[in-house]
């Protein structure tokens, strides 16, 4: 939907100047993650791997896995022209605006393709969820790989710092649907940015929902962890964290 796309756009750029400082909220969360990358990468990594890192925010992130992931060449773009900003002048190189569903790189141009922080949740539509899955996979390798995490629609909490009744869950959803005219599973909230009430959207995933997407896209799935949003520790229950997955290209026949 533009109107939601227009609305995450304005929502990134008035985060921007305090999305670090934000993030760190959840530093246990998004180390647990990078060290997963870090690991794959470590394992699979032909000669100098090029990766792409899609919603790269200040570019910060990627710039901490690059100093761990030496011979390694890196691009990535995000949504928002301010993040993109910030990232070129924290000294990202190869970094531009762009959208996950018309990525601009070449076919097969990437070995891994990272979309972290639950970024392919703030797509407003099943249809562009799955353009942007068949966008990544024309710009990896045959057998390239993917690291993804989404928004579990379920996670109560994992008792480490967060936590949220099923009952508020339900409300949200049904806000979503009924109050806003959005598709089942989305969120609108409002976080406050610099004394002001800033519109926000993501669209939360069952298992069940974000597997069919993948494989209808032609990945399959190399592993999928449940990690807690509190802990960043890997958790043996659905609902008690949100999920990592790591995808890979399918040959053709």
């Amino acid at each position: 939907m533009q109107h939601i796309d227009k609305l995450v756009r304005r929502h990134f750029d008035a985060l921007a100047q305090s999305y670090d400082e934000k993030a760190n909220n959840r530093s246990a969360y998004l180390q647990t993650a990078d060290e997963e990358i870090i690991s794959l990468v470590t394992r699979t990594a032909r000669r100098r791997p090029v990766i792409l890192d899609i919603g790269t925010g200040t570019g910060k992130r990627l710039q901490g896995l690059a100093a761990r992931l030496p011979d390694t060449t890196l691009y990535a773009c995000d949504v928002s022209p301010e993040m993109v900003r910030i990232a070129r002048a924290n000294g990202l190189r190869r970094v531009k605006v762009a959208t996950l569903t018309d990525l601009p790189y070449n076919d097969e141009q990437f070995d891994y393709v990272f979309s972290l922080f639950f970024v392919f949740g703030y797509l407003s539509t099943e249809q562009e969820r799955t353009t942007a899955l068949r966008e990544i996979s024309r710009v990896l390798k045959p057998g390239g790989m993917v690291v993804i995490d989404v928004i579990n629609r379920w996670h109560t909490g994992d008792g480490h710092g967060y936590s949220k009744r099923r009952r508020t869950i339900v409300s949200e959803l049904i806000q979503g649907r009924v109050k806003h005219k959005l598709e089942w599973g989305d969120v609108m909230f409002n976080l406050d940015i610099d004394a002001s009430s800033v519109p926000g959207y993501f669209h939360t995933f069952t298992d069940k929902e974000a597997n069919k997407l993948f494989r209808n896209a032609g990945f399959s799935i190399e592993s999928h962890k449940v990690i807690g949003y509190g802990s960043g520790t890997t958790q043996a229950k659905l609902h008690q964290g949100n999920f990592l997955y790591v995808l890979k290209k399918r040959s053709e026949k």
